[in-house]
């Protein structure tokens, strides 16, 4: 057996397999190979007392047989995983030290558009300063032809934006060659969502290959019936976007807020906040300057709201996963409120109208279902 030949060792978690504690359900987070794989929260004294002691006093300690099977299997699902190792020393993986920064004053910018013109030269002007390497502009009507929409993004080229998100309004006089080849011309539009569509399809262009499961680049275009009209659309949180996070952003999940951290916006009216559906204003993007507004401590104190300290999130295994979203709370009085729009339990490890059997976890891989890697 294979718990034979590890009895009389120690469990090390590999340093980039990070658990993290929740109500129901523990998870482990493969930040390598961008896994999260949840667990019943009831082994995690078991886990944590085998770094500390050997696995059979660990054992030895099950008030039952079914019992000490039971943690058997649960280090045996740990080996399967390839989370940990087993030595005679304990703690000798050492973990990654906690940290995160950015060489820039703003990472990331949302513009959004409905009927009203904004001054997308001085803004990304702007935007260059503070270093801003992402942005999203959201096209809620349409304001601007395709052919305008070039020109906004022409105006990014040179400066520090390295990416620019598009989701514009579906326009029946636009055929969709002109949006891949749209995509395809501009290396800057990192993805196009076209909204108010007829029909939901899926565009894709592939660089270097033609064969998309081997091109070095792919880019997508994808049309979808919703149709978003304005900002309120915004802070829905479902499994669907709960995404396995890289090491980076693991920590600054753990260490900010994951949705407003280096963030600015400009809303539909060209309001500056940190959020478009946010309440809290800092001024027109035209009078007043977007570097000024982001080394206020009123615009940044946001960005340190994280789940850690928000009700209900911090017992949420997701949650450094997850966006989160302080524009709609379940209380909107309190900053540290649930965000309104979340349908995570954390205390029963359920989602809101989904498939609960599609939820990976230790218990049904060991009985051979891989499922959904949440």
């Amino acid at each position: 057996m294979m718990i034979d030949s590890i009895k009389n060792k120690f469990i090390n978690l590999y340093a980039d397999c990070i658990v993290v504690e929740g109500a129901c359900k523990s998870a482990i987070y493969d930040l390598t190979r961008h896994e999260i794989v949840r667990f019943p929260s009831v082994y995690l004294d078991i886990l944590k007392d085998a770094q500390k002691d050997t696995v059979a006093s660990v054992l030895s300690r099950a008030e039952d047989e079914q019992s000490r099977q039971s943690m058997a299997e649960f280090f045996t699902f740990l080996i399967q995983k390839e989370f940990v190792n087993f030595s005679v020393d304990p703690g000798i993986l050492p973990s990654i030290r906690e940290g995160w920064d950015a060489p820039c004053q703003i990472q990331n910018a949302i513009i959004d558009i409905k009927e009203k013109a904004h001054d997308f030269a001085s803004i990304f002007h702007q935007l260059d300063k503070l270093g801003c390497e992402i942005v999203q502009i959201r096209c809620f009507a349409n304001l601007y032809s395709l052919a305008e929409i070039r020109a906004i993004v022409a105006l990014a080229r040179h400066t520090s934006v390295q990416g620019i998100e598009l989701l514009l309004k579906y326009d029946p006089s636009c055929p969709e060659e002109a949006y891949v080849e749209f995509v395809e011309s501009e290396p800057i539009v990192s993805g196009l969502t076209i909204h108010s569509s007829p029909m939901e399809r899926e565009l894709v262009t592939t660089f270097g290959c033609g064969n998309e499961s081997e091109a070095s680049i792919v880019k997508r275009v994808v049309l979808v019936k919703d149709k978003i009209s304005s900002e309120h659309h915004c802070g829905v949180i479902h499994v669907g976007n709960v995404t396995p996070p890289t090491a980076a952003l693991f920590f600054e999940n753990r260490l900010y807020n994951g949705c407003l951290n280096r963030k600015i916006s400009i809303d539909a009216e060209g309001l500056i906040r940190n959020c478009p559906s946010m309440t809290a204003s800092f001024g027109h993007h035209t009078q007043t300057s977007l570097v000024e507004v982001s080394m206020a401590n009123e615009f940044r104190g946001a960005w340190h709201i994280r789940k850690d300290v928000i009700k209900e999130c911090r017992d949420c295994e997701f949650r450094y996963a997850c966006t989160d979203c302080r524009a709609y709370l379940k209380d909107a009085q309190d900053a540290y409120s649930k965000p309104l729009k979340c349908g995570y339990d954390p205390y029963t490890g359920t989602w809101e109208n989904w498939d609960s059997g599609r939820a990976e976890d230790w218990v049904i891989t060991h009985y051979g279902r891989e499922g959904l890697t949440d």
